[in-house]
């Protein structure tokens, strides 16, 4: 059976790791098996991440030097080497679920992280409410980072943020919720009903022709020149 969810031991969250070696290490256990046979190429690794080859090498040697996985080197019946084979390091700490759908190339390393921090404190109903300071500190980055991703989150129909107001009036802790497949094609539509650039760039240029006719022919850049320029 197919599951939606990647388990992701607390222990690699903590680690000492870029959000960019954190992300190739979820992509790796989306191909763990029962087997626990693990062995993609770092092309299929790099499309699967969104990342160059290059970012994948440091990644993977980053993760090998943490402890995390194991490499073990293959090699077709000619001597000749495939790709390598990647052994997960499992251990007894915590695990906690992250959306198969979030460990996509559409989704940023940075993004993954923070994403994955809220669903470490998630409760069974996806939601939760960590401050944004404690985000920054479990995620390593800074509050101003963590403020930027959440709200890019909530845009790509991952996340779901809701105010929550004291009774004296004062604002709590935001409560988030992580979406689930559907209810992310629902917010996708939603976003997708903006105005697309391609009518914005047409009433953009349409009001400049406006403009330009009520002047006579004058381009309104000749316009803008002229308004910058010292009165003599």
């Amino acid at each position: 059976m197919c599951t939606t969810f990647i388990a992701c031991p607390a222990n690699v969250f903590q680690a000492t790791i870029s959000p960019t070696a954190y992300k190739v290490f979820l992509v790796l256990k989306s191909f763990d098996g029962k087997d626990h046979k693990i062995f993609p190429s770092k092309k299929t690794l790099a499309q699967r991440c969104g990342l160059g080859l290059t970012s994948i090498y440091k990644a993977i040697k980053q993760l090998a030097k943490a402890g995390l996985i194991t490499i073990v080197s293959r090699f077709d019946p000619n001597g000749r080497q495939t790709s390598n084979f990647y052994q997960i390091n499992e251990t007894q700490d915590n695990w906690f679920a992250v959306d198969k759908s979030a460990v996509s190339p559409f989704l940023s390393s940075v993004e993954l992280k923070v994403y994955s921090c809220l669903a470490s404190h998630a409760d069974t109903n996806g939601q939760c409410y960590p401050s944004q300071k404690q985000i920054a500190k479990e995620c390593q980055l800074s509050v101003v980072i963590v403020y930027r991703v959440i709200y890019r989150l909530q845009q790509k129909g991952l996340l779901k943020i809701t105010r929550q107001i004291r009774t004296n009036g004062g604002q709590r802790q935001n409560l988030y919720t992580l979406l689930s497949g559907l209810e992310q094609k629902e917010v996708g539509q939603k976003v997708s009903r903006k105005i697309p650039m391609s009518i914005l760039r047409e009433q953009v240029e349409r009001a400049i022709r406006t403009v330009e006719a009520v002047f006579g022919g004058t381009s309104l850049s000749y316009i803008a020149e002229s308004e910058s320029s010292p009165l003599s």
